[in-house]
């Protein structure tokens, strides 16, 4: 399967079996967390990938591409095969037993907590995900479409990350992930942090890419670190990939980094400067401050000071209550 409208028809012949409850597609990656679980057979990952009953129908739908329509209607789909296997059959596994968690609207932050060490520790596989927060900052929200005059729209979706970008991120080293790119020493912890100041950040600007990305400026272990947080909205994920949650449309946080130098990069990378908050949020008569604190946090429970407060308050006492939640005020 080499010709890009091969895949195109493959990705659609999975959603159409997703959309009739048919059998569903896998990966390599799934099959051996199935594997490392204690799933049985003689079978490797990629041999059980290639045997997935979703996988078969999808190869032979795109397989057939090229076939004038008088031999497909001739000519039966080969889809039948003994040693075909069924991802998700939960007679032998279910992430979701497995991890315990199944909604993101209870995510708490503790639950974030213990995810990120569950990845820094290796528990899942680089190419899976897991939630991050269950809503998207509605400052991005509002700030996006006011920028594109509403021709972006983007919906108020839990955001998600690939377990092996966070890695990446995560590591003290380049060896488990990636040796090409740098780590980014980033801890659980602080992780935490950038998950908060999403909803106060810095800047959102518009990539040369034609991603959106977050600026967080956040409290790290030792001092104040800067996070580029890239985005993607809209992506939709298998529940095989998510690590005990439901498959879905998730917005993705692709990958959390530090800049070595903010202004430099910002010159080399941007193509336009959204959201620029020592210039808008703080601007005379704005209505553009603090939109997005007012009643939804990126937690279950109540996790940052009332915003309501933090707005009323003088600017010392702003920028007093900011430095202890969503991030550092700018200056």
């Amino acid at each position: 399967m080499n010709a890009p409208e091969d895949t195109l028809i493959h990705e659609i012949q999975h959603a159409i079996d997703d959309e009739e409850g048919f059998a569903r597609g896998g990966s390599a990656d799934y099959w051996q967390q199935r594997l490392d679980n204690g799933y049985g057979g003689n079978r490797t990952a990629d041999e059980l990938y290639r045997d997935t009953a979703g996988e078969i129908s999808a190869r032979e739908a795109a397989g057939r591409r090229t076939w004038t329509e008088d031999r497909r209607r001739a000519t039966t789909p080969d889809i039948r095969r003994e040693n075909a296997v069924f991802a998700g059959d939960t007679d032998t596994f279910s992430f979701s037993e497995q991890d315990g968690v199944k909604n993101i609207e209870t995510l708490t932050e503790q639950d974030e907590l213990d995810l990120l060490e569950s990845v820094e520790r290796g528990d899942y596989a680089d190419r899976s995900y897991i939630p991050l927060r269950r809503n998207t900052p509605g400052i991005l929200i509002s700030e996006v479409e006011r920028y594109t005059g509403g021709e972006t729209t983007v919906d108020d979706l839990p955001i998600i990350s690939e377990v092996g970008h966070l890695r990446q991120a995560m590591d003290e080293d380049s060896g488990s992930y990636d040796p090409k790119h740098r780590p980014h020493n980033i801890s659980p912890s602080e992780m935490i942090s950038i998950i908060k100041g999403m909803d106060d950040p810095r800047y959102i600007v518009l990539q040369d890419n034609g991603r959106y990305v977050e600026v967080v400026r956040y409290r790290g272990e030792k001092n104040g670190r800067t996070a580029w947080a890239v985005l993607d909205f809209g992506d939709w994920k298998y529940s095989e990939l998510m690590n005990g949650y439901p498959s879905g449309t998730y917005n993705v946080l692709v990958t959390p980094f530090e800049p070595d130098d903010l202004e430099s990069y910002m010159r080399k990378h941007v193509k336009a400067v959204v959201y620029d908050k020592a210039k808008d949020a703080t601007s005379s008569g704005s209505n553009r401050l603090w939109s997005s604190h007012t009643s939804v946090t990126p937690f279950a429970e109540k996790n940052i000071t009332s915003m309501d407060a933090i707005v009323n308050a003088p600017p010392k006492a702003q920028r007093e209550n900011v430095m202890g939640c969503a991030g550092f005020w700018p200056g």
